[in-house]
């Protein structure tokens, strides 16, 4: 874990709630000179601390977009099957997945998918289920987002 002291998480802050903000805004913001925000913001990007600056677009806007959960039991690792790694690996790649990520409990993934119709959610759930090493998986629609977010709490 990288070190990170109070102006780097009140400039973080900052940049979690708006990226496209201007360094003279930022500057005014943290009241720390601009040269010290075009320092910080270089050495973020480099030390990969910022992967990427990026739109959050509102899906509800676009259309009415449908998330889901899809929980994933591996089959117990054998010569012929993946284990949950190699399912994880061939899930992100495919089309309308959000996130993935391996577990430690009853399921080896979970599986966050956002998709125009619950159509989609089922071809790509049928696609999933086809992966060599797939035990079984459960669907889970949700009917209400009541919170969504990448920011991370600095405090």
């Amino acid at each position: 874990m990288k070190k990170i002291d109070k102006l780097d998480k009140k400039l973080l802050a900052e940049l979690q709630k708006d990226c496209s903000q201007k360094i003279r805004t930022l500057s005014d913001h943290t009241r720390v000179p601009m040269s010290t925000i075009h320092n910080r913001l270089k050495k973020y990007k480099k030390e990969g601390i910022i992967k990427a600056f990026r739109a959050v677009l509102n899906d509800e806007y676009l259309g009415s977009y449908i998330t889901a959960f899809v929980l994933i039991d591996a089959k117990k690792v054998s010569n012929t099957s993946l284990g949950s790694e190699g399912i994880s690996i061939q899930v992100s790649r495919m089309d309308h997945v959000q996130e993935c990520h391996v577990l430690q409990g009853t399921y080896d993934l979970i599986v966050k998918i956002k998709a125009p119709t619950i159509a989609d959610i089922h071809k790509l759930t049928h696609k999933i289920s086809l992966i060599d090493g797939v035990a079984d998986i459960d669907v889970f629609i949700a009917l209400k987002t009541r919170k969504e977010t990448t920011q991370i709490d600095l405090d």
